[in-house]
């Protein structure tokens, strides 16, 4: 018999999976980026992952039920994201340098029939005189007004994909595929990048 690591109740040891009972295990999601499981309730509020209510489905940047066509359905949402805030050129500045943090962009849902998109990122190149801290490129909200639910809906994968991404060292592999969608998007705009 062995003890379950989250409810604490005896079971074969056969019907344990990585430390958890059968029913426990069942109820906790691994997130890939921080090589680590937790209970459903505290994922959903996790920056790497989000719930698919569609599909059942644990999805982002750590999410560990992630294929092909997820990856397409989050660029094609990170598209609707560019589309709707102009933000693509400064998004890539922030990603090339690493600067990607939960601080740096918030998704703040339906508002009155808007949806509301936060971003701060900086110009780590230009230091700003007065406090010493690299200078703004962006900060502020873009409203985007005449958004179906399916718009809506499009654009929360997107941005739930964004506020998963950190540091290179933490998360380069998403970091690199979301560089190459947005450049696949200004090219797709006859913008170089």
């Amino acid at each position: 018999m062995t003890k379950c690591d989250y409810c604490g109740e005896d079971v074969d040891d056969d019907d344990i999976i990585d430390g958890l009972c059968e029913d426990c295990d069942s109820l906790h999601v691994w997130c890939t980026v921080c090589k680590e499981s937790m209970h459903e309730d505290n994922a959903d509020r996790h920056r790497h992952l989000f719930y698919d209510d569609e599909n059942g489905q644990w999805l982002g940047v750590g999410g560990p039920d992630m294929a092909d066509h997820h990856y397409e359905q989050m660029k094609q949402s990170l598209f609707t994201v560019l589309d709707k805030t102009g933000l693509a050129r400064h998004l890539a500045l922030t990603i090339k340098r690493g600067e990607m943090g939960f601080d740096r962009f918030h998704f703040q849902g339906t508002i009155m029939g808007y949806t509301s998109i936060w971003c701060s990122l900086r110009n780590a190149d230009v230091i700003d005189p007065y406090d010493g801290k690299p200078d703004l490129l962006f900060c502020g909200e873009r409203f985007t007004d005449g958004l179906t639910d399916e718009m809506e809906e499009e654009m929360a994968y997107g941005v739930n994909w964004l506020i998963g991404l950190e540091n290179n060292e933490t998360t380069p592999d998403a970091n690199r595929r979301t560089l190459g969608w947005i450049a696949e998007y200004l090219n797709s705009m006859q913008v170089i990048c």
